[in-house]
């Protein structure tokens, strides 16, 4: 998926060359913050034109509703209606929003259990969360992408190594909960009248893990 930039906080370096990596950033980028204006001219032209890889029926789908939003929604009017449903689905104070955590999902509640195996995981193997950048626990969707992404970034450099820790986030971590998060956020997206992008994207990050888990289960 060439072109797209990472976008999470300041920016941090090179373009992945990992296509579920480059995703997992698309993905962390989009709920940490509303994209900008370059990076929606990005995403607008590869929905026109997805990329064929990775090939998933989710993320093909995704790819499609994300064409949808852009082909009823242009410009600045593209970016008032992310920024509402960003706000809608993730900060708003007085209404019902997403709980991208864990926790939640496995318990819930706020600050369980799941939460403090992730912390033990952090330590394990000795990964320092960049407080700078997100502030928030470490078992928020956004914090948990983007240990995808560096421990993607560590295993291209250096290895084995570094895979193990991929899987061991992936499976202790990440499918127990996010998938169905995702599935979650889609349905509430699709409900907003300002609704389309996040649907897509969620549709993609399910089809990205249906990936992954049946390469874990091989």
């Amino acid at each position: 998926m060439p072109g797209l930039p990472r976008c999470h906080g300041p920016d941090r370096g090179k373009i992945l060359t990992d296509p579920h990596a480059e995703y997992y950033s698309l993905l962390r980028a989009c709920f940490f913050n509303p994209p900008d204006g370059k990076l929606l001219k990005t995403l607008n032209a590869h929905s026109q034109n997805p990329p064929a890889f990775p090939n998933h029926p989710d993320i093909t789908d995704g790819w499609r509703k994300i064409a949808t939003f852009f082909n009823e929604h242009s410009g600045e009017e593209a970016m008032t209606a992310l920024a509402q449903a960003h706000y809608l689905l993730f900060d708003n104070p007085l209404g019902s929003k997403m709980e991208p955590y864990a926790s939640h999902y496995l318990e819930g509640i706020r600050q369980g259990m799941p939460l403090v195996n992730m912390r033990g995981f952090l330590i394990q193997w000795g990964l320092v969360p960049e407080r700078e950048l997100f502030r928030d626990f470490e078992d928020h969707a956004v914090f948990m992408l983007d240990c995808l992404v560096k421990i993607a970034e560590l295993a291209d450099r250096e290895g084995q190594h570094w895979e193990e820790a991929m899987e061991q986030l992936l499976v202790e971590h990440v499918l127990p909960w996010m998938p169905v998060f995702l599935s979650d956020l889609e349905t509430a997206d699709e409900a907003l009248e300002c609704g389309g992008f996040y649907a897509g994207l969620a549709r993609i990050g399910r089809g990205l893990l249906a990936l992954e888990a049946q390469v874990l289960q091989q």
